[in-house]
This record gives C-alpha cells, structure tokens and sequence, in this order.
C-alpha cells in the first residue's frame, strides 16, 4: 500500500438554486459542509442525499465546478420543488363495514419545512379525529418541536359490551445527542372513559370507569445507516420506553425496534426488520385501549388490528408483540 496526501481543495461557495417556496435555511440545514470547509465527496454526496430525503423535491442534483480562487471549488445545488400538500378524502365498504375518512397534509408548510396533518375517520364502530404538528428545527436550534392533540371513540356495545372514549394531547423535543445517537423526549396527558354493558367480558366489567394519565415518554435511536433515502447497507436501532407520571392503572410499555440492510450487489439489496413491544401494569390488567398490536407495515397480508388474543369476535391486543420480516430487492 501507498499512502500519500492528495491536492486539497476548498469550498469556496455552495449555491442553493430552484427553490421557490422552500427557504433556503432549510436546505442548507441537510447539508453537510460549509463554505471554507476542505471538499469532502462523501459528505458531498450525503448532503444530496440529506436533501432528497426531505421528500419536498421532484429532483435533487448537485455539480461541482473550480472556483476563482486557487485549489477552490465551486458547490451548485439544483433542484425542482414539488407539490407537498394533500387533501383526501374517502369512502368505503366491505366485509367490515363502511368507513369514511378525510383529512389535510402538508409536508412543507410556509416553506419552512413544517409538517401539518389533520385527519378524521368515521367507520361503523370508531370515530377518529388527529391534529399534529412537527417543526424539526426549532428556532435553528437543531431540535425538533411536535405537538399531537387527538380524540378517538370505540364502540362495541353491539358487539363485545363496551365503549372507550381517549382524547388528550403531547407534546416533546428531539435532538442528535452525540454522532448517530438521537434522544427523544414526549410529555402526554390522556383522558379515558370505559363503558360497558351485560355483555361486556368480566375483565372489562372490571375495568370500568374514568382513567386519567400523565405519561413521559423517551426514546434512544441509533441510526448507523449510509443514507436516509433509500438506504443500502447499515442498521438503525430504537428503544422507547413510556413511564407514567400519574396514572389510574400504571402501566410501562416497552418498544423496541430495528431494521438492517445490506446489499448483495449494486441492484439486489437484502433487509431484515425486528419489533418487539411489551406492555405491563403493576395493578392488574392493561386496559384494552392500551394492549400491544402489531403494525400493519410490519406484518404484511392481514387486516389492522386482526391479528392476536380475541374476546369473543373482538380482537382485544396483548401484553406482549413480536414480528419478524425479511425482504428482498
């Protein structure tokens, strides 16, 4: 092996060109590099990486020319901005019943990279209604800000003998502690109120009542992988933990999750997915509000919420998840 110092170059000046909506300061919060910085490719190309996976661009693509100044370079940042914005709405029927659903996105909101999504769903059993918003770099200061405010009514009084109505709001900070190594931090109050009737199981009948909860949450990311856009080699990590402040029923969830990629080849790329989430009360029972369900993105081919312990013809969750998945590309 030969080892020798290459010439060195330096940014002399990134350009940021194409963007008529989104801020500027955004943009450049993805990249990686800064002007008077030696030129890096690989933060090169992670930076147009970071940028693409903001999802608020059509194209994304950078060239690199000399500068004026001697062993300079010159960093131009192109891109095509796209619409980020939606408004759906939908209605549906089937084996289940019928449903309607609406509601209002946007990804990019004043340009400033804020993400908004308001939702409602009516089917014949639940009504579900969601306001949330996410600024992920609050006041430049590199941490992200959320608030959720959200109600949900459940009921199965035809069916299994019990009503839920859950409405409440959280609201939490995020920030990248050391390289990799994200920290979460989720503060949640929640109102509960369960109904039943002569139908209703003896645990349920139990349970019910008024419920009131102050809930901190938590969670520690390790995120090793090459790329957040489509990524092909590394792992990503997460644990979350929820602990209540105050609470009727003192339950403690645990979460875990990861994902591992890595490829074969240039175009055929392996990836394996584990979640596993466990939920524990020290005073009984977990309500039925609050039991593990595992995910539809992670257990691919079965209904929502139709799969585990069942009450009668009422899928209740469990204390405990765990799903698996391997997939090929």
């Amino acid at each position: 092996f030969k080892i020798e110092e290459t010439e060195k170059f330096f940014v002399e000046r990134i350009n940021v060109l194409g963007n008529n909506v989104t801020l500027e300061s955004v943009i450049r919060n993805q990249i990686e590099i800064d002007e008077g910085d030696p030129f890096n490719q690989i933060l090169y190309a992670k930076s147009i990486n970071n940028i693409k996976s903001l999802n608020f661009f059509e194209s994304v693509t950078g060239e690199i020319l000399d500068g004026k100044e001697f062993n300079t370079k010159i960093i131009n940042i192109n891109i095509t901005e796209k619409a980020t914005g939606e408004i759906f709405a939908g209605v549906g029927t089937g084996t289940t019943g019928s449903s309607f659903s609406a509601g209002l996105k946007e990804k990019n909101y004043l340009g400033k990279g804020i993400t908004l999504d308001t939702n409602f769903a009516l089917s014949e059993n639940e009504v579900r209604g969601k306001f949330s918003v996410l600024n992920p770099n609050f006041s430049n200061s590199d941490r992200s800000l959320n608030t959720t405010i959200e109600s949900t009514v459940s009921d199965f009084m035809s069916s299994s003998g019990y009503k839920t109505t859950r409405t409440g709001l959280s609201f939490g900070t995020g920030f990248e502690q050391f390289q990799d190594v994200y920290i979460n931090f989720d503060v949640s109050n929640y109102y509960e109120k369960l109904v039943t009737s002569d139908a209703a199981s003896d645990i349920k009948k139990k349970q019910e009542g008024d419920y009131f909860e102050n809930l901190f949450l938590y969670s520690v990311t390790l995120n090793k992988l090459n790329q957040n856009f489509q990524p092909t080699d590394g792992f990503f990590t997460k644990f979350s933990q929820s602990l209540p402040i105050y609470s009727d029923d003192n339950s403690l969830e645990n979460t875990l999750t990861a994902s591992k990629y890595h490829s074969i080849t240039e175009n055929f790329l392996l990836a394996g997915k584990l979640f596993l989430k466990a939920v524990n009360s020290v005073d009984g029972d977990v309500r039925v509000s609050k039991r593990v369900y595992i995910p539809s993105s992670r257990l691919r081919g079965f209904e929502s919420g139709k799969v585990g312990p069942k009450d009668g013809s009422q899928y209740i969750g469990g204390n405990y998840g765990a799903a698996v998945s391997f997939t090929s590309s």
